[in-house]
């Protein structure tokens, strides 16, 4: 079955990065690669897609919006065809947002500009 993850078979710190903002991609993989995870990057939904089809991830940290598909519509794929949980990261901090985030299937949501060292104790507490 595509997309379901078998997780004794995923390297427990495999994470991929879907953000369709390249400089802010590109620091995020770099920050989880200096923090010892293998970090991988999609510019958008269809290229996340793609790489679910090819490989194993342990997490997916999720923007909200990117330009084929939005980041909430991702994170509700996510929750009810893999066993591949999420974090989404938003531009507007709101209670609403929040919420919108969760019941789509994310475990927490972030707020854009993201503070890397709470998000690094998230990560490490749900893959180690």
């Amino acid at each position: 079955m595509p997309f379901r993850s078998d997780s004794s078979q995923i390297s427990s710190r495999r994470v991929v990065v879907v953000d369709s903002e390249p400089a802010s991609r590109e620091r995020l993989v770099a920050f989880l690669k200096k923090e010892g995870f293998n970090a991988l990057s999609a510019a958008t939904a269809l290229e996340l897609y793609g790489l679910l089809s090819q490989e194993e991830f342990a997490l997916a940290v999720i923007d909200d919006d990117f330009d084929d598909q939005h980041g909430l519509v991702v994170a509700r794929f996510l929750k009810r065809n893999t066993s591949l949980p999420s974090i989404m990261l938003t531009s507007t901090v709101t209670h609403q947002a929040r919420l919108a985030a969760y019941n789509a299937g994310a475990l927490a949501c972030f707020s854009k500009p993201l503070d890397h060292g709470e998000l690094s104790v998230l990560v490490k507490n749900l893959l180690e």
